[in-house]
């Protein structure tokens, strides 16, 4: 028995005394920056670009919008709208209560992970605050759900376009037309 105790004390005591000094921690020596010709420099540059180009070229871009008809993408249209109404009209912008109203649209890329790629205002307000408020809207509600696997096999980016409509209020009479299939967010009062 005392020979296990024994043993336990060698495994557990011993290591740190005799180690303890011994063992010092490697320094971290990180190499000196490589000094690149500027002409090098711009010729990888160019091929990054030229790459990065090329796959977005080569990408599989599918449109979507309201009208879309297919379900697997008709669906994903209507979540990624309940999601921007929802996120939307609780962050509707503090500085335009009170601002009559606004339309826009907004042309959205995403990729198969959810994430956004791109965000363009394809047609104005009219009013830098809501211009504004939808690329912020896209941003705080992303990311988005991730492709489902029969979409996936089959497109690389989806390219969203919407119309938006920023109403006063739940209670305000609509001042402008009435955009079908748009986008609505609403000032909560």
């Amino acid at each position: 028995m005392t020979f296990y105790y024994l043993l336990l004390l060698v495994i557990l005591v011993v290591p740190d005394m005799v180690f303890a000094g011994d063992i010092q921690p490697k320094q971290q020596h990180s190499p000196p920056p490589l000094s690149i010709p500027k002409q090098l420099q711009a010729e990888i540059e160019r091929l990054i670009t030229q790459a990065d180009q090329k796959s977005i070229k080569d990408a599989r871009i599918r449109s979507i919008s309201a009208s879309t008809a297919e379900y697997r993408y008709a669906r994903y249209f209507r979540n990624w709208k309940a999601k921007i109404e929802r996120i939307g009209t609780l962050n509707y912008p503090t500085s335009a209560r009170g601002e009559p109203h606004g339309n826009g649209m907004a042309g959205v890329e995403i990729g198969p992970d959810g994430s956004v790629l791109s965000i363009n205002i394809i047609r104005s307000t009219g009013n830098k605050i809501f211009d504004d408020a939808m690329v912020r809207i896209v941003r705080l509600a992303a990311p988005f759900a991730p492709f489902q696997p029969e979409i996936r096999r089959e497109t690389d980016v989806i390219s969203i376009t919407a119309t938006w409509r920023f109403s006063p209020g739940k209670n305000a009479k609509p001042t402008g037309p009435i955009v079908s299939n748009a986008i609505e967010l609403r000032e909560l009062r």
